[in-house]
C-alpha cells in the first residue's frame, strides 16, 4: 500500500465557515469530499490522505482555535469564526507539496471550492464585512500516524454515547396468582363495615359542603345588593345636586 516515506501535514483554516454551526452529517460529508480534492489537486490516491490519528482517505475537522501540536511554535490560536481541516499526506517530498499549494493559486481555489459546495446553505457559513470562505494553508513535516494525537484530545461532539442504550428483551418481575381461598368470618365482617363506613363519611361531606355552598350564596348576595347600589350612585344614579330637582 502507499503510505511508507516521508510524511506532510496539511492544515487548511477556513475562515468564516463557523465550526460551532456544523453539524454532524456536515462534518462527515466534509471530511472525505476535502480529501478527495486534496489527493486530486496532488495527483495521488486519496488513500494517502490521512487525518492525523492515521484514518485514510478523510481529513479531520477542527475548531479554528485549535492549535495543532505539529504548528509553527509562534501560531497563536485563531479567534475569528473559522474551520480547520487537517490531514496527513503520505508519500509525500515536502518541497513539492509546499509549492505546489504556494505558487498554484488553483489549488487552495479547487479545495475551497469544495468546502464551499459541502456547506452550501449551512447556517455555519457566515459572512464578515461582505466577505466569505477564504483559506489559509499551512504545512509541515510530519511522522506516521499513531493512532492518536500528541497534543489534547479533540472531540467533534458527533461521537454517539454507548452509555444510554435502551435495555431490552427484560424479564418482567415474576408475580404469583392469587389461590382461591375462602375468607373467613372476620374477612367478611371488615368487607361489609368498610362499605358501611365510607357511605357515612361521604354523607357527612355532602351534608357540609351543601351548608358550605349555603353559607356563601347569602355572602354573595349581600356582596352584590350592597356592591349594586355603590355602582349606581357612582356610575349612573343622579348625583346629590340633582336630587329634589
Amino acid at each position: 500500500t502507499e503510505g511508507s516515506g516521508p510524511w506532510c501535514h496539511v492544515d487548511l483554516l477556513v475562515e468564516n465557515i463557523d465550526y460551532t454551526a456544523l453539524t454532524c452529517s456536515e462534518k462527515t460529508a466534509l471530511a472525505p469530499q476535502a480529501a478527495s480534492m486534496i489527493a486530486s489537486q496532488l495527483q495521488v490516491s486519496q488513500e494517502v490522505v490521512l487525518t492525523p490519528t492515521g484514518k485514510p482517505g478523510s481529513v479531520a475537522v477542527f475548531p479554528g482555535s485549535y492549535v495543532a501540536p505539529w504548528a509553527p511554535a509562534n501560531r497563536q490560536p485563531y479567534t475569528g469564526k473559522g474551520t480547520i481541516l487537517s490531514c496527513v499526506i503520505a508519500s509525500c517530498s515536502f518541497h513539492s507539496v509546499e509549492q505546489k499549494f504556494k505558487q498554484d493559486p488553483s489549488v487552495k481555489e479547487a479545495i475551497l471550492n469544495t468546502v464551499k459546495a459541502t456547506t452550501a446553505g449551512s447556517p455555519a457559513v457566515v459572512y464578515t464585512a461582505g466577505k466569505g470562505p477564504t483559506a489559509y494553508f499551512s504545512i509541515a513535516r510530519g511522522d506516521q500516524p499513531s493512532g492518536q494525537l500528541p497534543g489534547p484530545a479533540m472531540n467533534d461532539g458527533c461521537a454517539q454515547p454507548t452509555n444510554n442504550q435502551p435495555t431490552i428483551n427484560q424479564q418482567p418481575t415474576n408475580i404469583q396468582p392469587q389461590t382461591n381461598q375462602q375468607p373467613n368470618n372476620n374477612q367478611l365482617t371488615t368487607a361489609i363495615q368498610q362499605p358501611t363506613k365510607g357511605m357515612y363519611t361521604w354523607i357527612l361531606i355532602g351534608l357540609a359542603a351543601l351548608a358550605l355552598v349555603s353559607l356563601v350564596a347569602g355572602i354573595c348576595c349581600c356582596l352584590s345588593r350592597a356592591r349594586s347600589s355603590e355602582k349606581q350612585g357612582f356610575w349612573d344614579g343622579p348625583s346629590d345636586s340633582d336630587e329634589g330637582h
